[in-house]
């Protein structure tokens, strides 16, 4: 595979952030790696303020419709003054792009371009791992949302870990509905 897949997404990705940046419905698109890996990127998008809209919310709580009439809304909106979308491409299980059997840890999918039949090939674990990580952002999306359907508390516990156990050395092992805590030695805590 010598990196194809890698930069198959890495042009996919550019091109829909070229086509998006065309829009005055974004004020921010960028490119940006994820989770720190530079071979993985993922796209950012700012969506531009809702002010013009004509279903846009006004500061007294009612939403306009197009023929001007005003409407009192049965809830209070709660639209976030600054929120971005993080575009992360990823592929189905149901029908593989490359077969799972190919990924295996003790696979090589980056050939050298010398052809010696005497080299010696050692697998690529670390780069099969990246494809297979794309492989699994479907179900884990999916685990999440029932989760979060069942549990509805759930979503205040996640933003929690999310902003405490970097900074408290806390390990987090999230399995289906349960979590294992762990506190990591040597952190200082």
């Amino acid at each position: 595979m010598n990196h194809r897949y890698l930069d198959k997404r890495a042009l996919y990705l550019n091109v829909v952030a070229c086509e998006l940046q065309k829009h005055a419905a974004f004020s921010n698109v960028h490119v940006t790696s994820f989770r720190g890996d530079p071979a993985k990127p993922i796209l950012v998008i700012e969506p531009a303020s809702t002010a013009a809209s004509p279903t846009a919310p006004s500061p007294k709580g009612k939403l306009a419709n197009a023929k001007g009439a005003k409407h009192q809304l049965s809830k209070e909106l709660h639209i976030p003054k600054r929120f971005s979308v993080r575009i992360i491409p990823a592929l189905s299980l149901a029908r593989p792009v490359i077969p799972l059997a190919k990924l295996a840890p003790d696979r090589n999918n980056v050939r050298s371009h010398k052809s010696a039949s005497s080299e010696t090939v050692f697998p690529t674990p670390y780069y099969n791992q990246q494809i297979c990580e794309d492989y699994h952002f479907l179900q884990s999306l999916k685990e999440l949302h029932g989760l979060v359907t069942e549990v509805p508390a759930a979503v205040d516990a996640i933003i929690l870990l999310k902003v405490c156990a970097p900074r408290s050395c806390v390990l987090v092992v999230v399995e289906k509905y349960r979590c294992t805590f762990s506190v990591l030695p040597g952190c200082g805590c």
